[in-house]
């Protein structure tokens, strides 16, 4: 406790007294080194002496040997080592350092030293860390952690690090100016914000005449009444609250507090800044640069702003190339897409829909390229992985488009079903090739593992319904649509494909009754004209059977039902029903 309290003289008076009681060799080497760190080689060398004489096997003797050695023959390398630590040299003094214990480092401060220059790359620093807190553990010196705590400043959690300082202020053997040092470099280190004010306020506490201390506590003080002032500003609140709800994604409520702050702050660079930003998000581009622009005038000197009007003007092209390429303009797409990369040239969404514009143009030679310079960017682009996936699938190569699937999800296994969809159209494509090629079996396995891929697709689960249909599978079939809108009940997609495979199994009332549930705002043309035509041929199947059974009339009156119903709609067969009335 003494020797750590930098007090030679008081720890030497207790080590003497043992010294009477019994040699011990662990008093011996305390002795020797107190008498080399006061300077007093001769008598070090005497309790050396007799360290080797009745302990020579001790790692005592060892490590005392090493501190003479050290203090005497190389005095000066250790000096050299030192003066390189402190002119930032760390690589150098570790190396000399190395030299002057190549075995081990001995115990004590000279060990300690030791430790703190060696440790200039990750693994020595790991190294020496573990040593450190071995020699807590096994003697309980708060020197050992005080010097682990130091290592650690750079690269532990800040929180650990400040309680860790604080638990050694109990340490009856620590030494108190060491510890004051090192506590108050951590929380130097920490932001000059509020948050810093409770930690400045505990080391108070075990140093209270620390005049930089006291002297930080008032400005931290006088920020967190700012910043509460600041906090309390209803203005401020609705700024904070919308920018909570941007990156919630709820943008109108968003927009509420954002548009609530503007009226009161119409120049707080934050709040024009964040309306850019919702406006991005919700696809208004150009406004959304007008934003940024007016969040640049209010705060001239930050980037953020002008690298989000770069960003702004990317989208904008980027939306512009979309819409181009939906109204089927390709040379104009590729053109407002290629403005786009001249923007921002590594983004891997530029080289996507660059892609995509040349796979619509039937140039796939041309698109694969793209697609795999978008994925050699962003691994997981989701519009380059499902282009090219498509892309393989297209020209035959579906073993190739497995195999992408495959690597995607060994490299991401936390997302390792984003690509179901894309797998599942995979193996439907295979399953139209197995059945050209006659290959019903092998078509059942690829559709059947398709739907367990995407359950809420509504045609892969139609051609398998389809696919058990033709081989007279008929319950199965039924069953496979009806798992279906179970998942997805009021899916007009689902209830179509479901109604479809009713109608081929002449199951009309239920067809009709699938078909019901989907809205007429949702309807296309084609869901119309299968109501027509399976509620007809449910006229025609009733006509027939009531004529069966003697009740020509009844029979007939369906039939002008059905010849009605189809006269209402031109595409329907209106012969084959005049021909039964």
């Amino acid at each position: 406790m003494w020797e750590a309290k930098d007090r030679p003289d008081l720890a030497r008076v207790m080590l003497e007294k043992l010294l009477t009681i019994e040699s011990n060799p662990e008093v011996l080497f305390m002795l020797g080194s107190i008498e080399l760190r006061t300077g007093n080689i001769k008598l070090a060398g005497e309790y050396l002496r007799r360290l080797e004489q009745h302990y020579p096997q001790n790692p005592n003797t060892l490590g005392l040997r090493s501190l003479y050695r050290v203090n005497t023959t190389e005095k000066q390398a250790l000096a050299n080592a030192r003066l390189m630590a402190r002119a930032g040299n760390t690589k150098e003094a570790a190396k000399i350092m190395r030299q002057l214990f190549p075995e081990a480092p001995p115990p004590g401060e000279v060990g300690l030293e030791y430790y703190q220059l060696v440790s200039n790359t990750a693994k020595d620093q790991q190294t020496a860390k573990s040593a450190l807190d071995k020699l807590y553990r096994d003697t309980g010196e708060a020197r050992y952690r005080l010097a682990w705590l130091k290592l650690q400043s750079n690269q532990g959690n800040k929180q650990t690090i400040l309680q860790g300082y604080e638990s050694l202020a109990a340490a009856p053997d620590v030494n108190r100016q060491k510890l004051r040092e090192s506590w108050w470099a951590a929380i130097n280190r920490l932001a000059a914000a509020p948050a810093t004010l409770p930690w400045v306020r505990r080391y108070l506490k075990e140093f209270p005449n620390d005049q930089n201390a006291i002297e930080y506590l008032a400005e931290l003080q006088q920020l967190h009444e700012k910043a509460l002032r600041i906090a309390n500003d209803p203005a401020v609140r609705a700024r904070q609250t919308g920018i909570v709800f941007l990156e919630q994604g709820q943008l109108e409520n968003a927009q509420r507090e954002l548009q609530n702050s503007l009226a009161k702050r119409p120049n707080d660079p934050k709040v024009l800044g964040n309306i850019g930003l919702l406006r991005l998000r919700q696809g208004v581009t150009k406004k959304a640069k007008g934003w940024f622009q007016r969040a640049a005038r209010a705060e001239p000197g930050s980037n953020k702003w002008r690298g989000l009007i770069r960003t702004a003007n990317f989208w904008s092209q980027m939306k512009q190339a979309d819409e181009l390429l939906e109204a089927g303009k390709l040379a104009e797409a590729q053109k407002s897409v290629r403005q786009a990369l001249s923007i921002e040239p590594n983004n891997a969404d530029g080289f996507a829909l660059l892609g995509n514009i040349l796979a619509r143009g039937q140039n796939l030679a041309g698109a694969e390229p793209l697609y795999r310079e978008a994925l050699r960017r962003d691994a997981g682009n989701t519009s380059a992985m499902r282009g090219l996936i498509e892309l393989l699938s297209r020209n035959g190569r579906r073993d190739e488009a497995q195999t992408l699937i495959a690597e995607f999800r060994q490299n991401n296994p936390k997302e390792a079903n984003r690509f179901n969809e894309s797998q599942a159209s995979l193996l439907r494509d295979e399953a139209e090739a197995f059945i050209s090629a006659h290959s019903p079996s092998h078509a059942l396995l690829a559709l059947e593992t398709a739907v367990q891929l995407a359950p809420r697709d509504a045609w892969i689960r139609y051609d398998l319904a389809n696919l058990y249909g033709n081989l007279g599978l008929q319950t199965l079939s039924r069953r496979v649509m009806a798992e279906g809108v179970a998942l997805t009940p009021n899916d007009p997609s689902m209830n179509y494909a479901y109604a479809l495979v009713l109608t081929a199994q002449e199951r009309e009332i239920e067809a009709l009754q699938r078909l019901a549930r989907i809205p007429l705002s949702t309807r296309s043309s084609a869901m119309n004209e299968l109501e027509t035509r399976t509620w007809i041929k449910l006229r025609i199947r009733q006509a027939t059977k009531l004529q069966a059974g003697g009740r020509r009339d009844e029979a007939i009156r369906m039939l002008l039902l059905a010849e009605q119903r189809a006269a209402d709609k031109p595409k329907c067969d209106q012969t084959s029903v005049r021909r039964l009335v």
